[in-house]
């Protein structure tokens, strides 16, 4: 805090990031013990880094996460829950989902693709997906100073073949 040609310094292990705080301070001559007029400023903290990872919330055997099929390509809508207000440490501006596919027997192929979504979104839509392959997908959240550190995995599996044969009539 600044007050005329004097600053004073505080040091809190006590303050969270982009948080709003009141700092007053009174002083008292010493001589005649004469306090003076409080004086109050407001005090905002720096944003940081998310504290907590955001949490996918479907996908692995829990619940399924949607998919709009369209032939041999689909639509997936990951599902997630962002950091709690007080792990943000600041306004949220987009979250980075990556996904990577997998084999039929779990092991990771091909290149980390990585999709960016708007900050106040819920939701992620990874599209063009491979029907005949599965996804191993994990995100992280970020404000304009950093990103958390990352989400749970969740596999998505690739889906079932579709039999195509030609129905017989006798």
């Amino acid at each position: 805090m600044k007050f005329g040609n004097s600053f004073l310094e505080i040091i809190s292990k006590e303050v969270t990031a982009f948080s709003k705080y009141q700092c007053c301070v009174r002083v008292e001559n010493l001589r005649n013990n004469q306090p003076s007029e409080e004086t109050c400023q407001n005090i905002l903290t720096s944003e940081q880094a998310p504290g907590a990872s955001p949490v996918i919330i479907c996908g692995n055997d829990t619940v399924e996460c949607p998919s709009v099929v369209k032939g041999t390509k689909r639509d997936i809508t990951i599902l997630f829950k962002p950091p709690s207000p007080e792990q943000q440490n600041g306004k949220i501006t987009h979250h980075e989902v990556f996904f990577r596919n997998v084999t039929t027997s779990n092991s990771t192929v091909g290149i980390v693709n990585r999709l960016v979504v708007n900050g106040s979104k819920t939701e992620a839509v990874i599209t063009n997906a491979d029907t005949h392959l599965g996804y191993h997908v994990y995100m992280t959240s970020c404000t304009a100073i950093g990103c958390s550190s990352m989400s749970n995995t969740v596999h998505i599996p690739q889906l079932p073949k579709i039999d195509t044969g030609k129905l017989l009539l006798n």
